[in-house]
C-alpha cells in the first residue's frame, strides 16, 4: 500500500517509520531488504533522528573529553607532588573520577600530602 504513494517524501516517511517498528520487533534486516530503493534517507523524521543522535554523540564525546583531560591533569599534578601512583592508587582514582568527583579531587590536590590522603 505504501509503495503506491506518489509523494517521495511521504513514502520515505512511511519507510522510516516501518524501520523503527521493524527494529523494535527484531526484524530490521528483513525490512531493510524489503525497503531497498525507497530512499528512506529523505525522511524528515529519519533526518531529525540522525541529527539528534549526532548532537547526543557530540555532547557525550565532549563530556568524555573533559573527564579524560581532567584525569590527565590530576595524574600529572599528582605525580609531581606525590610521585608515581601504583596500580591500587590508579584503580581508586578511576573509581573517584567515574563517580564524578574530578572537581573535588582537583581542589584537594592543592592541600593534601599524598595519594592516600587525596583518595581517602
Amino acid at each position: 500500500m505504501a509503495s503506491r504513494e506518489p509523494d517521495r517524501r511521504l513514502r520515505a516517511e512511511y519507510g522510516g517509520l516501518a524501520l523503527v517498528f521493524a527494529e523494535r520487533a527484531g526484524r530490521l534486516r528483513v525490512w531493510e531488504a524489503a525497503l531497498e530503493g525507497w530512499n528512506v534517507e529523505e525522511s524528515v523524521i529519519g533526518t531529525r533522528w540522525k541529527e539528534m543522535g549526532r548532537r547526543e554523540g557530540k555532547a557525550e564525546g565532549k563530556a568524555e573529553g573533559r573527564v579524560e583531560g581532567a584525569e590527565e591533569v590530576l595524574l600529572r599534578q599528582g605525580r609531581k607532588r606525590f610521585g608515581e601512583p601504583d596500580a591500587a592508587v590508579l584503580t581508586r582514582l578511576d573509581a573517584q573520577i567515574a563517580a564524578g568527583r574530578v572537581g573535588v579531587l582537583a581542589d584537594l590536590l592543592l592541600v593534601v600530602e599524598s595519594w592516600d590522603e587525596l583518595l581517602g
